[in-house]
This record gives C-alpha cells, structure tokens and sequence, in this order.
C-alpha cells in the first residue's frame, strides 16, 4: 500500500497518478480478479480502482449498449499512453477468454497455407465497438 496506491476515484471517474517506475499492478492475475468481480459492488470496492475496472464497466456495458467511451486526459508524462495500453490489454484478454477459437479454426491456424481465392480466417469474431479518447490536457478547445 502507501506508494503503490495510484488509483483512486470518484464516482464513474478514475483518477490516476504516474508513479514513474514501475508497479505490479498489471499482471494477468489482477486481469483475472477484476474480470472474475465483473460490475459486483462489493467485490470491485475489496480490489479497489483500476484501469481494469475501468476497461471492464466499459465491456460489461458493451453487453447492454454496444458502444462505449473511455475518455483519458491528462497533462504531458501524466501516463494516458500506458493507461490506454494496459486498457486495451486488459479488455483483449477478457475478450479472448469469452471468445474461444472453434477446433477448425485452431487446425487452420496450425496451417498457413491459405487455398488460392479462399479468405484466411479471422482471429477473433468482430467485438462490439469501443470508443478510447485519447487527449492530452493541452488540446484545443473551441469557443
């Protein structure tokens, strides 16, 4: 705890802080637990804000509207680039653990030779789109 204690939030909103070294907060085990808590109250309030949390209010809801935004800001060095990597991340990993690739597929993929005019299969079905801002603190602002 103490200084490994970057997130905080308020309401729907997560605040960040670059700790400028790096922590283990983003192992396939916190993916997991924040996956496995899903939008349960009292087991996302025992791990706490995340990115992940984040990344994963916007999946569950992916279920119910179909598109969802995610908006990161923040000044220079503020670490928006690594907040929206450990996002996307987080969210192709949950994807692909509800995703699994059918028996065919997998011997398709073993082999890469594709027959003349036969489309090579995709890696995954197409997800429901989402929507990841990414602005820096300093950018235009119309009047």
């Amino acid at each position: 705890m103490g200084k490994s204690i970057i997130y905080s939030s308020v309401g729907p909103v997560l605040i960040a802080l670059n700790p400028f070294q790096n922590l283990p907060l983003y192992s396939r085990e916190w993916m997991h637990a924040y996956s496995d808590a899903g939008v349960n109250p009292i087991a996302c309030k025992k791990l706490g804000p995340h990115a992940y949390r984040t990344a994963e209010e916007a999946y569950q809801g992916l279920k119910r509207q179909k598109v969802q935004s995610i908006v990161i800001c923040g000044e220079s060095g503020a670490g928006k680039t690594v907040t929206n990597r450990k996002m996307l991340e987080y969210l192709c990993e949950v994807a692909r653990k509800e995703q699994p690739i059918s028996m065919s597929m997998k011997t398709r993929f073993r082999d890469p030779i594709v027959p003349p005019g036969e489309a090579a299969p995709a890696a995954h079905a197409p997800l429901p789109r989402l929507r990841a801002a990414h602005r820096d603190g300093a950018g235009a602002t119309s009047r």
